[in-house]
């Protein structure tokens, strides 16, 4: 018995957002099997007006993509956060020479599925979760201010989603020469009947992680449950933008 991945995703600008600045892609070098660097998949919001936050979301994951694969030697964690610094960079650089696009950045999560490891690598409030045994668990952390409040006793969880500070995040792409990234490898590995997801908090901020899973699990078409979700979010008033990506790890046969 081998492995394959199943991989769908929706976005929308929601219903008050004129423009979406988020950016979402995935990578699979050869249909049919896992590579040995593994499939790559992202999602990042962007940050710093129309112009800047959709070009940095767009360049960290267009850099991302690109850099991770360079190094086919390499060890999927080293390549992983090689490739987010890579992207900070190139966020950085770009500011630095349009002044228009001064003070963008993004957030990035990033998630690595090998046939014998699944690791991550993340910044900000973009999210990933793990479905699995009729089970959802977060396996990032959020990188805001109401966040760490939380995690502080400070303020309740049920409180944050209501907090007026919710929409700031203390971590971002492209903002400082010096990224602390939040990486590891999922311990478990890929399992047949998993579910991988990616989204912005246009998604988190209103459908809760049991909802996700629900629907997720209540629906065979993927394609069909990533438009359920975002549907979803617009239908509480969509105040932000919303982008969902989900791999599913079936069983094939051969």
């Amino acid at each position: 018995m081998s492995l394959n991945i199943h991989i769908a995703a929706a976005t929308d600008r929601g219903q008050v957002r004129t423009q979406n600045q988020d950016f979402h892609a995935y990578q699979v070098p050869h249909q049919g099997c896992i590579h040995p660097k593994g499939i790559l998949l992202a999602v990042a919001d962007g940050m710093g007006g129309y112009a800047g936050g959709q070009q940095a979301s767009r360049l960290a994951v267009d850099t991302l993509m690109c850099t991770y694969y360079s190094r086919p030697e390499a060890l999927i964690q080293e390549s992983l956060e090689q490739a987010v610094l890579e992207a900070n960079t190139a966020v950085l650089d770009r500011a630095a020479t349009e002044p228009a696009l001064h003070g963008m950045g993004t957030t990035l999560t990033a998630l690595v599925l090998q046939e014998n490891a699944v690791c991550y690598a993340h910044v900000g409030d973009t999210r990933g979760y793990l479905i699995q045994a009729g089970e959802i668990t977060q396996f990032t952390q959020d990188h805001s201010l109401v966040a760490d409040l939380v995690r502080a006793g400070i303020v309740m969880p049920q409180d944050a989603g209501k907090h007026p500070d919710r929409n700031i995040i203390t971590k971002a792409v492209g903002v400082q020469p010096v990224l602390d990234i939040e990486i590891a490898i999922l311990p478990g590995g890929l399992r047949a009947g998993q579910f991988y997801l990616l989204c912005c908090d246009g998604l988190h901020g209103q459908v809760s992680a049991d909802e996700i899973k629900s629907v997720l699990q209540g629906e065979d078409n993927l394609e069909a449950a990533c438009r359920r979700l975002v549907n979803l979010a617009n239908a509480r008033g969509g105040p932000d933008n919303i982008t969902v990506l989900v791999a599913k790890v079936n069983k094939s046969e051969q």
